[in-house]
């Protein structure tokens, strides 16, 4: 079920999650010490989520020093109005109506092999594009390279509790040419699940 990563010399042995569904990634979290009974309550998302996630190369799940560890490439965009302010994603309601605390900058998962600038252009169609003028274009979005920042943090994931994650964090600035609101503002994704609401507010 588990693969074993190449390690440096005297650093603690590694080992990838390698199942092949869901129900194989349930056991992998519940056999090291994961408690999995809250996935899919309230405002925790549901091992078939994780599992989409690992699925589409988004997510990499390790054995890392005796714990399970999710590793998760993730772009910061910050987008600004004409007053200056930054677009925050203040929460999501959930399909199941609970509601999740967010207080981020839009954020996207990079694919595997994408590079960060197409990330962050995608990132702003796909969250945005319902409020944005019909078929909107890749060169409506203008990012600025030289801002790029990243860092590192790892801390206990809200999505997935008792979780460890690995943030591996790119922040850029861009802005959209035309037609983003200068108001507070929802957005709707639909979902396996149901719908999924996006709050946004400019501070």
């Amino acid at each position: 079920m588990a693969s074993t990563s190449t390690t440096a010399a005297g650093s603690s042995e590694r080992q990838a999650f390698a199942g092949a569904s869901a129900e194989e990634l349930a056991e992998w979290l519940s056999g090291n010490g994961i408690a999995i009974s809250s996935y899919g309550q309230g405002s925790a998302k549901s091992v078939a989520q994780l599992w989409e996630e690992v699925e589409a190369g988004e997510t990499q799940l390790f054995m890392d020093t005796g714990r399970p560890l999710r590793e998760v490439s993730v772009l910061n965009v910050l987008l600004r109005n004409s007053k200056g302010q930054t677009l925050y994603e203040a929460e999501q309601v959930l399909p199941n109506g609970a509601r999740r605390r967010r207080g981020l900058p839009l954020s996207e998962k990079l694919l595997p092999g994408e590079r960060w600038q197409e990330a962050a252009v995608r990132g702003v169609l796909e969250e945005l594009g319902p409020v944005l003028p019909q078929e909107p274009q890749a060169g409506g979005v203008e990012v600025d390279e030289a801002s790029m920042e990243e860092s590192v943090e790892t801390k206990e994931s809200q999505s997935y509790p008792g979780l460890l994650s690995k943030y591996v964090c790119k922040r850029v600035s861009a802005r959209v040419l035309s037609g983003l609101p200068e108001e507070d503002f929802s957005t709707e994704e639909e979902r396996s699940d149901g719908i999924l609401q996006h709050c946004w507010v400019w501070r």
